[in-house]
């Protein structure tokens, strides 16, 4: 093995989430499917989509639309199957002797791919509450130059929502490409995207796998400058996504009113849990501005898997530093939160 590939790829560990049977409340989806009079036109469509053909215009197409759904440039754009397939590309187009900055702890994708790829990966730690230590992160920057810069906003797995003045402060002093990752901008609506006419090192992320319901149908994109996106499409594939996608991506943009429902109600269900779990003394919950809560308690591995044993799945993600004893519930429909703080209730 050791002649047949890099030692990157031998020393990193495959990405895989366990799939067990119960109350999925671990990978922060939407926890309803698309309206179904909205899946029955796009059924009705893709009855109508030729599958023998390569997507050639289809793609250009969404691009205009987003674009025009942005106020931006399509050549601002660049689109593939999920924000996981971005980030990989983003980070292999910056030179491997590159670092690759990122808060602690954030969304475990950027450093995994980033030691895949060779390059050094420089964290920043966030406070105690995880709010953007803004000073210490621009020291970071001055001293170790990095390549990239990724700041998820609202912040994956802790929900935090950063102060944006410090964020307009990260991307002026950075001299290198910096990405918000704007993957849980539905369930906050404040984004950076009008900055873009201000910084060509901007990137925005966003993706359709969480308040749109469409997780399984991998759909992510990014906005940049003119410039930026073009060298990030040389990267992703040409036929990267399918007919069948950007057909169903297609019907969504301009249908999406459904989503403004569907974050209403979560949100709605994110304060009831949070609230819940704010009784229990060895319970620290935190803040959160996305469809999920993190939390501590006094042994995270335990209750998971108690929980598990109950039925209730979520995600155990505690380490020995920044996240320890720390567990991540996705909101779910009620009655599936429900269930949860009845599981909880046994084993607290």
């Amino acid at each position: 093995m050791k002649n047949f590939f890099r030692k990157e790829i031998l020393s990193g560990k495959v990405y895989r989430v366990d799939h067990d049977e119960g109350v999925k409340l671990s990978q922060n989806e939407c926890p309803w499917d698309i309206p179904i009079d909205l899946k029955v036109k796009i059924t009705e469509r893709l009855l109508k989509t030729d599958w023998n053909r390569y997507p050639l215009t289809e793609l250009l197409d969404i691009q205009k639309k987003l674009a025009k759904w942005h106020g931006v440039l399509p050549d601002q754009i660049a689109v593939a199957n999920g924000s996981n397939v971005l980030i990989q590309a983003l980070i292999n187009v910056i030179p491997r002797s590159s670092k690759v900055l990122i808060v602690d702890p954030t969304f475990v994708i950027y450093e995994m791919q980033a030691k895949l790829n060779g390059n050094k990966v420089i964290k920043v730690p966030l406070s105690e509450d995880f709010e953007l230590l803004t000073e210490k992160t621009l020291a970071t920057i001055k001293k170790e130059k990095p390549g990239i810069v990724f700041i998820p906003n609202p912040n994956a797995p802790t929900g935090t929502l950063f102060d944006k003045k410090s964020l307009h402060r990260i991307i002026q002093a950075a001299e290198c490409p910096v990405v918000i990752d704007e993957a849980y901008y539905p369930f906050t609506e404040e984004t950076v995207i009008s900055w873009l006419e201000d910084f060509d090192n901007l990137i925005v992320m966003r993706t359709f796998s969480k308040a749109f319901a469409l997780a399984g149908i991998r759909f992510g994109y990014l906005i940049a400058d003119p410039d930026i996106a073009p060298q990030i499409e040389k990267f992703l594939m040409t036929f990267r996504l399918s007919n069948v996608t950007l057909a169903i991506i297609d019907e969504i943009i301009g249908n999406e009113d459904y989503v403004k429902d569907y974050v209403s109600d979560i949100v709605k269900e994110r304060g009831r849990v949070f609230a819940e779990l704010q009784k229990y003394d060895d319970i620290r919950v935190f803040h959160s501005e996305a469809n999920f809560l993190l939390f501590r308690v006094p042994n995270a591995p335990a209750l998971a898997q108690q929980l598990m044993t109950d039925g209730i799945i979520i995600r155990n993600i505690c380490n020995d530093d920044s996240l320890k004893n720390c567990l991540r519930v996705a909101i779910g429909a009620p009655e599936e939160n429900d269930a949860f703080l009845d599981a909880l209730k046994r084993h607290m």
